[in-house]
């Protein structure tokens, strides 16, 4: 039992520098951006350009689909931690001491946690959404291709089904906890599934 908890403790921890890699990442991601921006700025200084506005939205779809997908592989592993690993260590608990604070704090209306929802999504976000907007807005002053500017509506189109997905994430907690708790279910099952068919196997042999 005690290997069993050893090994359960060293998931964790490598779990965790993974919820730590996943943070960095979506960092990494933000400074990317806000250097090409700068980049494109500098050059815009000098003559104007519009195509690189619309290049300022286009690249930052990849960069918000990263960040949704980042933030989809945090909820998961924090849900494994929760479900699977916290049961099982003592000792373990923040997580579960969470989502019963939750449970006892204050409950919060459906608007205020749309609200804090999509607060918490600008504040991974907001930088995005600024520099969008304002290669947006350049984009229908400075050119007089309605081509460029089709392709900008689609672009900012296209970011806003980013924001909405990111927010479909973060709905998704709940979710992955009932998962884990299912499968974590099933695999506690399957050892007796197992003793019986070879039980049962060896009666009618």
């Amino acid at each position: 039992m005690e290997d069993r908890q050893e090994g359960l403790l060293e998931e964790f921890r490598t779990l965790r520098q993974e919820l730590l890699g996943v943070q960095t990442a979506r960092l990494w991601g933000t400074l990317i951006y806000v250097m090409i921006a700068g980049g494109v700025t500098a050059l815009q200084t000098k003559s104007s350009h519009p195509p690189l506005y619309l290049f300022l939205i286009l690249i930052a779809l990849p960069l918000l689909w990263h960040t949704a997908n980042r933030e989809r592989s945090r909820l998961r592993i924090a849900a494994y931690i929760n479900v699977v690993i916290e049961p099982q260590v003592p000792g373990l608990g923040w997580h579960a001491h969470l989502k019963e604070w939750r449970n006892i704090a204050p409950g919060k209306t459906r608007l205020e946690k749309i609200v804090d929802r999509w607060r918490y999504i600008l504040a991974l976000t907001g930088v995005y959404v600024a520099i969008i907007a304002f290669s947006f807005i350049f984009l229908l002053v400075s050119s007089g291709s309605i081509f460029l500017k089709l392709i900008g509506v689609v672009g900012v189109a296209l970011c806003a089904e980013a924001h909405r997905y990111l927010d479909t994430v973060l709905c998704s907690g709940g979710t992955y906890n009932r998962i884990f708790q299912e499968a974590s279910n099933r695999l506690s099952d399957r050892p007796k599934e197992n003793l019986e068919t070879v039980t049962n196997g060896g009666q009618d042999v």
